[in-house]
């Protein structure tokens, strides 16, 4: 249940999303030039699991680094390292990770199954290990968009072999992991603040967000927040969508409608303090 990238792009004044990462020409073209997408669906921390499944194609976080990289590589004869060093510490790094591996801990931890991949810290330790790959290549301010509550996602509130479940009631044993992984992600940044010369950054609480939205749904002109308008699997053949998806928060068993996604976009760019911490999307572009 992320925020997409094309949201957050209009939020920060383009007109669409920055050209994906494979689409793009070689050598990379910089007329025009407003970014680029290296965002891929499902794309998590860990590289390792689902590693026997050939019909993952998802990108994980260091093969993006790995992709940002080998752009940066291209950019360089182009502009000169002055420049390119310029370019890319003043451009926003906008990152959403962290969805997949909780629901995979989840799985994990209730399958009995006890090893590092059941520990949140570990995650976060790997997580921060891509964050400052990415710092170490030029980038500088880093706009990060937490875990939401993924116990109230449709998917997450199926009951995964386990009894007593009740259609759109959350799944409070997940929700307590997005908790425990926001909680050291704030940690995380913040000591990357201090430690990081130059390092900048502005946490987005989509849980938060979410969960007010949850909260008073009508207030926001949501009738339904805890099923899906599309159905599963959400692809032409299996039904049509609902006519009405603008009064649903979920487009699918765990992403959110265009609706739901511009609406945290622009409470995370130019809202109050009560969903970014320690400033908002905006006062990130803006700082030297």
């Amino acid at each position: 249940m992320a925020v997409s990238v094309g949201a957050q792009a209009k939020a920060l004044g383009l007109g669409i999303s920055p050209a994906a990462y494979l689409s793009l020409p070689v050598p990379i073209s910089m007329v025009n030039f407003t970014g680029v997408n290296y965002a891929s669906e499902g794309a998590r921390i860990w590289n390792n699991f689902y590693a026997d499944d050939s019909t993952q194609v998802t990108i994980p976080l260091l093969e993006q680094v790995d992709k940002f990289v080998a752009t940066k590589a291209q950019m360089e004869p182009k502009l000169g390292r002055s420049e390119l060093k310029k370019v890319l510490s003043n451009s926003i790094f906008l990152l959403s990770f962290g969805t997949t591996d909780r629901f995979h801990v989840w799985y994990l931890q209730n399958l009995m199954f006890k090893n590092d991949q059941t520990n949140v810290q570990y995650l976060l330790s790997s997580y921060g290990v891509g964050i400052k790959a990415l710092f170490e290549a030029g980038a500088r301010k880093f706009a990060v968009i937490n875990v939401p509550p993924i116990g109230c996602t449709p998917g997450g509130q199926m009951p995964w072999r386990r009894r007593g479940y009740v259609r759109g009631q959350c799944d409070k044993s997940k929700n307590k992991l997005a908790m425990e992984f926001n909680d050291g992600l704030r940690h995380l940044l913040a000591t990357f603040s201090s430690e990081l010369h130059g390092f900048r950054y502005s946490v987005a609480d989509l849980y938060g967000f979410a969960n007010a939205t949850f909260a008073t749904p009508s207030a926001a002109g949501f009738v339904n927040t805890n099923t899906q308008c599309c159905p599963n699997p959400c692809m032409p053949g299996f039904g049509e969508p609902c006519e009405n998806r603008s009064q649903y928060w979920f487009w699918d068993y765990s992403y959110p409608t265009e609706k739901a996604a511009k609406l945290a976009a622009a409470a995370f760019y130019d809202g109050s303090a009560q969903f970014t911490v320690p400033i908002n999307f905006k006062k990130l572009v803006q700082r030297k």
